[in-house]
């Protein structure tokens, strides 16, 4: 069984998560990354975000060295950004065909409603989602690190 975590990271939250699952489960790390430049400043980054969210925005992405498509299992890990994941990681889902690959959502930021940010995935992906967690408000890096052993754990 082959894993890949995949992640799209803007303010470290995902790139931490990746890399603790990396850590705890047999599988491969993929950044995902844009050719746009996001800004820098917390506000900046959140406005442009939010605003690609709610207008379905894909930004383009830069060349990756990984081939999603070799693997069996893919963790996603990606904040949300407008009660949606956020459009780097949707270029990312996009691009690809995922069918019959086992695909698991890891959200590093705060979710009102799990259930359509989930039904919204798999519509877009067109594959389920075998299992997924969400950061609760103003959870510290120790119980996200917490979260992350639970949810490995669950996958196996």
């Amino acid at each position: 069984m082959k894993r890949l975590i995949a992640y799209y990271s803007a303010s470290g939250g995902a790139k931490f998560a990746a890399e603790q699952f990396v850590s705890l489960l047999d599988a491969d790390m993929l950044r995902v990354d844009t050719v746009m430049k996001f800004p820098k400043g917390e506000s900046g980054k959140k406005f442009i975000g939010n605003f690609m969210s709610v207008f379905n925005i894909k930004p383009t992405l830069k060349k990756q060295s990984l081939k999603p498509t070799k693997y069996d299992e893919i963790i996603i890990c990606s904040p949300v950004w407008a009660g949606k994941c956020a459009p780097p990681m949707l270029s990312f889902l996009h691009k690809y065909d995922f069918t019959g690959k086992k695909l698991y959502y890891f959200a590093t930021s705060y979710v009102e409603n799990e259930k359509y940010l989930i039904e919204d995935l798999e519509r877009k992906t067109h594959s389920k989602i075998w299992e997924y967690s969400t950061e609760a408000s103003n959870e510290t890096r120790e119980e996200s690190a917490e979260r992350i052993k639970c949810f490995a754990a669950q996958i196996g």
